[in-house]
């Protein structure tokens, strides 16, 4: 093959024959180590620049109690206990940047914790959603899929000690902390009962209503006290936990044994670590908080979330139901009675019903109705928040692709897609320094005012591995997106952090909220909005299953992406194994890019071959640039060579190599 290339001359057979006995074999085995070994070092460099992977992010400053939240927590206090679901006193929140005037949170219901689904294998979960009835919100989502070997599929990396249960502790005034919520299949309600009252009848698993006292015959005095004990504690490892239990009447002592297993990926959480020994206060609230955006006369300004003397839907407890039916669910009502709705201008009363219903995939339907109870129509519009807090799992080092060139996503973006167009994003950057700019203005916008009625496909908060979308209920497996009418929507900053700097933008708690369009309700009637909360991690397989498959961004050269990808996932389920499968990923590509690289490598060789004489050339015709270039031209016709043939190499090399970045990204 090479006599093909360079032809045999007398004066360069020894070259020749040199090469035939070599062989380009061990050459190229050098230049390939030589360039896995370089592209590592690009990659180090470019990481600690851009991505600051050394050192890891200081824990943002912590903000002032504002004076809010403490009422917020003695209010709690004042809650009616309930003998199944006692309330909850919160830790204290950062402030929703209200207006001078703020709605009045209604307390005469008890704030109650719940949950739908289930931590036990054979339940078949996804995952499991933690509500609270003070804002009839999701507070927490876990994903609890599991492998063949019962372990949970998708996991929290950064948390090393053992888990014993989400149990939504809140502080005893005699002592101890109080259990709120135990999930079934969870460690905690899987506890075995050791010792008790002779009486008592023995009932395995901790349960709502039990005042945690001792863990592992330490006293326990609050909350925090028995996390950081539980923080010590690693998976598999057994804990003894010591409760005080209310039983006709009589306060008994039971003790219970239970093993601790890893931590299930927290898709939504009150609180997310930004690396091993620091935690962001970054302002996380409940996710899907309602507020009325328009009723009567009366319609939302500035950066208020609902309107101003009317009773606060976001900070007051709604009253819990639990619908009858083949699927879990749980109802919140809220009542805005005939009195209070006509003091502010109302035609007369006002039921809002907040429904979640949970199946056996990685969606939550809701659905809202608004239920005219007065004596003539009302027109009434509200505004959705949507989740935050989702993950920073790796936000130091991951690389997410914007789709628009040239822009930086961040670790939380806001993604939205219109109909019969791509997927958009605002970057966490962007977002942040909006709010710096403007922070009077509720948000950034994202829908067109150009008269028609604006509709969306979906919206939602996006991080490197999952997302969470708002998306029409209509729309499932099968079928195409059905749209949603909006009458605005809109990104903003959750948190009230304005001091982040370099690389930490990209952590900012970022969501984004859909004002409804107006609903004229007749009397007696009610308007029912049907939404599905996707909450999953981006696999393509189950994306697509929703009609979001265009969530997943592969930026430049995705026609390269999306089949190395597919061959990636093809490895991974052969050998069960990501590392394994992309050096056999890499393989491949080596492998089919071999007959380019060689050439190419050749081509290099023939370069090398050619630059005495090329030296000789210039230096007899150093005065003659036109002779010097015909000389050179007959030199490369002399010997079959193309001077341009490595950069066009080059050129069909670059979109798989970076195809391949990004499909591993």
């Amino acid at each position: 093959m090479l006599d093909t290339i360079i032809p045999v001359d007398p004066a360069h057979s020894g070259f020749v024959s040199r090469l035939r006995k070599q062989g380009n074999t061990a050459v190229e085995i050098r230049r390939l180590i030589l360039f896995v070994v370089l592209s590592w070092m690009i990659l180090i460099v470019y990481f600690k620049i851009n991505q600051q992977l050394v050192p890891p992010p200081p824990a943002p400053a912590k903000q002032q109690q504002p004076a809010d939240a403490k009422k917020d927590a003695a209010a709690d206090k004042q809650d009616q206990a309930d003998p199944k679901q006692p309330p909850d006193q919160a830790d204290p929140q950062q402030p929703d940047n209200p207006p001078q005037e703020q709605p009045a949170a209604v307390t005469k219901e008890p704030r109650l914790r719940h949950s739908l689904g289930s931590l036990d294998p054979q339940s078949k979960s996804m995952i499991v959603a933690y509500f609270d009835s003070r804002g009839a919100a999701i507070e927490r989502v876990e994903l609890v899929e599991r492998k063949r070997n019962q372990q949970f599929k998708y996991r929290n990396l950064l948390k090393t000690s053992g888990y014993f249960g989400h149990l939504a502790l809140s502080d005893e005034t005699t002592g101890g902390c109080r259990i709120n919520i135990v999930v079934p299949g969870s460690p905690a309600a899987e506890a075995t009962y050791v010792n008790g009252p002779v009486l008592l009848k023995p009932v395995n698993g901790l349960a709502v209503g039990d005042v945690i006292t001792h863990i592992n015959k330490t006293s326990i005095k609050t909350k925090r006290e028995f996390l950081a004990k539980l923080e010590e504690a690693k998976p598999t490892d057994s804990v003894q936990i010591q409760v005080r239990r209310n039983s006709e009447g009589a306060a008994a002592t039971l003790t219970f044994t239970a093993t601790l297993t890893e931590n299930p990926m927290e898709l939504i959480a009150p609180k997310q670590q930004l690396s091993a020994n620091s935690i962001a206060k970054d302002g996380i609230t409940s996710s899907f908080l309602l507020g009325l955006s328009k009723a009567g006369e009366s319609t939302l300004t500035g950066a208020e979330k609902e309107i101003a003397g009317l009773p606060s839907l976001r900070k007051s407890n709604w009253e819990v139901h639990f619908p009858a039916g083949k699927q879990a669910a749980i109802e919140f009502h809220f009542l805005i009675d005939e009195e209070t709705a006509q003091a502010q201008g109302l035609a007369g009363g006002l039921k809002i019903v907040k429904r979640y219903t949970l199946t056996n995939t990685y969606h939550v339907n809701l659905d809202i109705s608004l239920h005219n109870q007065a004596a003539k129509s009302q027109k009434i519009a509200y505004r959705l928040d949507g989740p935050n807090g989702l993950p920073l799992e790796g936000w130091w080092y991951s690389n997410k692709v914007h789709p628009k060139m040239f822009r930086i996503a961040g670790s939380r973006d806001v993604i939205w897609k219109k109909p019969k167009d791509g997927q958009r994003m605002h970057g966490g950057a962007a977002i942040y320094k909006n709010r710096q700019e403007e922070p009077k203005l509720p948000g950034t916008s994202v829908v067109d005012s150009d008269g028609n009625q604006p509709t969306l496909d979906y919206i939602g908060v996006d991080t490197q591995y999952f997302t969470a979308i708002l998306l029409n209920q209509e729309s499932s497996e099968g079928k195409k997106l059905q749209p949603f009418a909006v009458s605005d929507a809109a990104t903003f900053q959750v948190d009230t952090r304005s001091n982040l700097k370099g690389k930490n933008v990209r952590t900012v708690n970022s969501s984004f909220f859909v004002i409804s369009p107006t609903h004229d309700i007749p009397v007696g009637k009610k308007k029912t909005t049907r939404y599905r909360l996707f909450l999953g991690p981006k696999h393509k397989k189950i994306l697509k299953s929703y009609g979001l498959q265009s969530a997943i961004e592969y930026g430049w050269f995705s026609w390269v992406v999306k089949p190395m990808s597919t061959i990636l996932h093809l490895f991974y389920a052969i050998v069960g194994n990501f590392g394994l499968a992309i050096v056999m990923l890499t393989i491949v590509v080596r492998g089919a890019m071999f007959p380019i690289s060689r050439k190419a490598t050749r081509g290099a060789q023939m370069m090398q071959f050619l630059s005495p004489e090329m030296k000789k050339i210039a230096e007899k015709y150093k005065n003659d640039m036109e002779k010097r270039s015909r000389a050179q031209r007959e030199l490369f016709s002399r010997y079959n060579y193309n001077p341009f043939s490595g950069c066009l190499l080059m050129f069909f090399q670059l979109p798989v190599f970076i195809g391949l970045y990004r499909c591993l990204s």
